[in-house]
């Protein structure tokens, strides 16, 4: 069978066989082509931030349509072999209802526990208020102590983002 060609330079080749391996050596070559010269660093990051557009936009336009071709095809832990993948459909993303159980008692940690959460956003909002370089002296509501209470570290990792025209 040929290779389904569109305008983006990919293709799905029905003759290739992936493997972990065989897409890690795939990586490995787009990789190398940037670090022996062929492709500029910046091709290669417009590159990866392309295919993951397109495979975010095809999981979220047609995952559905797979999950209902498996599913009338078929059973739920049966597997399928295609191209030397195995493909099993499976139950993802369960879910529990408890609003139903008519449990109070969990209801009230359910409670607790946003009462809680909003007490740690804004403790955290102070702390992170602080001017650098700064302590503030507050007393401890429960035991009477007095705290010197400095910012937080606060640490970060460098990336980039990539902006795509609309045309």
């Amino acid at each position: 069978m040929d290779a389904i060609k569109t305008n983006f330079p990919l293709e799905i080749n029905q003759e290739f066989r992936p493997t972990k391996n065989s897409i890690e050596m795939a990586a490995l070559e787009f990789i190398q082509t940037a670090t022996d010269g062929r492709t500029r660093v910046e091709d290669i990051a417009i590159a990866v931030e392309t295919l993951k557009k397109i495979v975010a936009q095809v999981e979220k336009d047609f995952k559905q349509s797979i999950s209902r071709h498996l599913y009338t095809k078929y059973a739920r832990g049966e597997q399928i072999t295609v191209r030397g993948c195995t493909i099993e459909r499976m139950e993802t993303g369960v879910q529990f209802d408890y609003s139903i159980c008519g449990d109070e008692y969990y209801n009230s940690l359910i409670e607790e526990m946003e009462t809680l959460s909003e007490k740690i956003k804004s403790r955290q909002e102070l702390l992170k208020s602080i001017p650098d370089g700064k302590t503030i002296t507050v007393v401890n509501e429960l035991t009477g102590e007095i705290m010197q209470l400095r910012k937080p570290l606060r640490t970060s990792t460098d990336s980039y983002k990539i902006k795509f025209p609309t045309k």
